[in-house]
This record gives C-alpha cells, structure tokens and sequence, in this order.
C-alpha cells in the first residue's frame, strides 16, 4: 500500500489527518510506502513532523514493514528545522546536515519520543529548559509543569498505547505563546473513558467535554490532571485542544467547541500557553497546590547528591 502525503506552507496536524488511512484500511495491509510531497515554502509547523512520526511509530507498533520515500532539499531553510527538531533522524531518512545545531533552548523542544518509567523526568528537563530560557513568571512555570506532567502520565496511564507517545513544543516569541504537544496512538478518550460503568452512555462529544471536569477518571487515576490543566487555560487565556477519535476539543477563557476532524487512531493534546500572562497558582489548585518546580528542582538534586554520595561509598 502507497500513501502520498503533502505537506504545504501552514499545513497544521489536520491537514496531515485528513491524508492517512484509517486503521480498517490498514489492517491486512504488510508493507506500507510512506512518499512525502514537499516544495520548499516559507513557513512550516513542527507539530506537522511531530504527528507524522508518531504515525510512523504507530505502523512499526502494528508490526507493518514501513518505507519512507522523500528526498528532501537539504538547502531549504524549512526542511533544515524539520531535520533540527530530529524528524529524518527518527524516521531513518538520510539527510546531510548543512548546519551547526546550534541550543535549541528558548525555541523549541525537539520531537522527543517517551513512554515507560521515565515519563517524569522527561518533563522535569523539558520543563527546566523552559525555565532558563523563557522570562515567564513562576506562578506559569509551576503550572506548566504540573498539568504537562499530569497529561503525558495520562498518556501513560490511560491511552493504552504500545509504543508511548511524542512531545514536541516551540516558543514563539513574536506572540509571547508557548506550544506543547503531546502525541499518542493508544485507544483514545471515548473507549478510555466509557470503560468506565458511570459514563458508558456517554456520546463521542459528552466524554470530550467531561474529561475535562473534576474527579473524572475511568478508575485508573484520580481524574484532576486535565481539569487543572482546563482551569489554567482559563487563567492564563491560552488554547487547550484535545483531538482524538474524529473529534476535537477547544477550550478557551471564552468558550467551549467541538467539531468533528479527520480521524486520528488515539489522542494529541495542545497547550497554547501565553508567556505574558499572570495566573493565580493558588486558584489553579484550589488551595492544594503541589510543590513548585524549584522546590521539586531542590528535591531531585539532593537525592542525586545523596545517590552518588552512596555510590562512591560503595567503591571505598
């Protein structure tokens, strides 16, 4: 099976959706052809490779034969920050690097694979990048940390999925917005949540709109990490989308939507998160806030300290 996909100047995730097969018809499908169309443009969105690659990931998962066929124009300015943020390294696509590499800090995470026991690690770094490169206000900071570490351990905990999920984020600085993605191919959040005896009549858009309240679990965790995630978007005037089985989600300081989008096999969730913007850290937890991240950042070098203290122990 061949699929062509093409990808455009200002092509977001759903116009990446609407041109892969569903799961149905792929299913008794071995070998699968990947060919991607690209003429150099001005302006491409990372999210568009970050998908991309989980599809890939999502395939090999199945146990289907992918192949990759593109040959990229390795002087062109937006195919250099696709192979910057580490698509063709991921993909195994041969590209000659025509640049330095130089920090990715205060721009963007590069599309960064995670599944397993390191989950809360990984957002420790990410978020640590954040810190020293962004000037945002610790009551965001603190925010951003737990609710992004909240969503991708629901990732973990909920999806299913059998080969983890993808973190991509970029930093816009002309618009002061923070952009977080967070990928998966697992089950996805109607079949998630109606596993669950008190929601099982739910339809399709009710399960969207309720994951997003409080104590809203399918018994597997305790049903808070999107709900804060939802009222520090309120707060912070920012976008929460959840895209997942044919529907998305949108949810501002303004209002509530959901429209049906081509189909993607489990979830991405996007934050936009507005670096300019004061939150109250206090509302955001209703009084019960966890640690801040430099309290945690305090916690996780002391006991690194202590580890290797009691590792040079062993060697005497």
């Amino acid at each position: 099976m061949k699929i062509v996909i093409q990808i455009k100047d200002q092509y977001g995730i759903n116009n990446i959706l609407s041109q892969i097969p569903e799961f149905n018809e792929i299913k008794n499908e071995e070998n699968i052809e990947i060919e991607i169309v690209y003429t150099c443009g001005n302006f491409l969105k990372g999210e568009v490779f970050a998908v991309l690659v989980a599809y890939v990931r999502y395939l090999e998962a199945l146990k289907k034969q992918v192949r990759i066929i593109y040959n990229p124009d390795e002087d062109c300015e937006t195919i250099r920050y696709a192979a910057r943020i580490n698509f063709f390294r991921l993909l195994g696509i041969e590209f000659d690097e025509k640049f330095d590499r130089h920090d990715a800090v205060g721009r963007f995470i590069e599309i960064t694979p995670f599944e397993g026991e390191k989950l809360w690690d990984i957002v420790h770094e990410v978020t640590k990048i954040f810190k020293n490169a962004l000037d945002i206000d610790n009551a965001i900071l603190d925010s951003i940390y737990h609710c992004f570490g909240e969503v991708v351990c629901n990732v973990d905990t909920h999806s299913q999925s059998t080969n983890g999920g993808i973190i991509y984020a970029q930093y816009l600085s002309n618009i002061n917005t923070l952009k977080i993605f967070i990928i998966d191919s697992g089950i996805g959040f109607y079949q998630s949540l109606t596993s669950s005896k008190p929601y099982q009549q739910l339809t399709h858009e009710q399960v969207l709109s309720k994951c997003l309240e409080k104590e809203v679990t399918n018994g597997k965790g305790k049903g808070m990490g999107l709900y804060h995630t939802s009222l520090f978007t309120i707060e912070n005037k920012g976008i929460l989308k959840i895209n997942s089985c044919g529907k998305e989600l949108s949810k501002t300081s303004m209002s509530e939507s959901i429209k049906d989008v081509p189909y993607w096999q489990g979830s991405i969730i996007s934050m936009e998160i507005r670096t300019n913007e004061k939150v109250n850290y206090d509302e955001i937890f209703e009084g019960h806030e966890p640690l801040t991240f430099d309290d945690l950042e305090e916690s996780r070098n002391e006991a690194k300290a202590s580890e290797n203290e009691n590792k040079i122990e062993k060697l005497w």
